[in-house]
């Protein structure tokens, strides 16, 4: 069930601390439980996105994840999750060990395995001020957005707030108009 949008794509991981130290080497994982809990918090940061066989999109896992706007599949229940064989069986039969590379997409719901190319979301860019409205690049939806947040902009009488527990966090809200 797609829990939280977006896609995601690393190399599989079945616990928190793996997941963390393979970060920390530069490595991009997908960290895959049964179900996730407070203590998988850390793993969860390091990640790339989730993959639960358990939850919903009220789950831990999902609720957590779209708060920090990671890449979330939750309630996948055809998948057997073994963490202590460090593996998850998919239907037909397909294994899939840690280490091995899967992509989520968080918005369908859907699990690859493999890479697949994962590109941003023109209107993500547009946010992040890397497409500007009038470029050759931007389409009518980049457009259409722009008007819509200069005009919300020109009549708004509240500034936007965001709830920032990271740097990083932090950062992306103030690209996003969050202000002091």
């Amino acid at each position: 069930m797609s829990a939280s949008p977006g896609a995601a794509v690393g190399k599989v991981v079945f616990d928190s601390p793996r997941a963390v130290e393979l970060a920390a080497e530069g490595e991009k994982v997908i960290l895959v439980r049964r179900e996730t809990n407070p203590d998988d918090l850390h793993g969860m940061i390091a990640a790339q996105g989730i993959l639960t066989s358990r939850g919903g999109k009220t789950s831990h896992a999902a609720v957590v994840a779209r708060g920090m706007g990671k890449t979330c599949v939750c309630g996948a229940e055809e998948l057997d999750v073994d963490t202590k064989a460090k593996k998850f069986t998919a239907p037909g039969g397909i294994t899939v060990s840690e280490g091995d590379v899967i992509s989520i997409d968080g918005t369908s719901g859907v699990v690859y395995v493999g890479e697949i190319p994962v590109v941003s979301s023109e209107v993500v860019r547009y946010f992040e001020g890397e497409l500007q409205p009038d470029s050759d690049e931007a389409d009518d939806l980049i457009r259409a957005v722009h008007r819509i947040m200069v005009h919300a902009d020109s009549k708004r009488r509240l500034g936007v707030h965001a709830n920032a527990d990271t740097g990083p966090d932090c950062v992306r809200a103030r690209r996003f108009g969050a202000r002091a």
